[in-house]
């Protein structure tokens, strides 16, 4: 599970990434990375940036 928020033009944060433990280690939050970025690639231009708010482990992981 992931969030994108933005102004709708050249800012975005990724926020809240997460994946129930059970899940953890099979993929899935690289799977949800994937996707999001799939998403920047077709539906922003191409001066957005964009930040990802995380904890330690998750911003080494991302």
């Amino acid at each position: 599970m992931g969030r994108i928020i933005g102004d709708g033009g050249i800012s975005y944060a990724v926020i809240d990434i997460m994946v129930d433990k059970g899940y953890q280690g099979k993929g899935y939050g690289r799977l949800t990375m994937k996707e999001i970025d799939n998403y920047f690639c077709k539906n922003t231009d191409e001066d957005y940036y964009i930040i990802l708010i995380a904890n330690l482990l998750a911003d080494k992981f991302f």
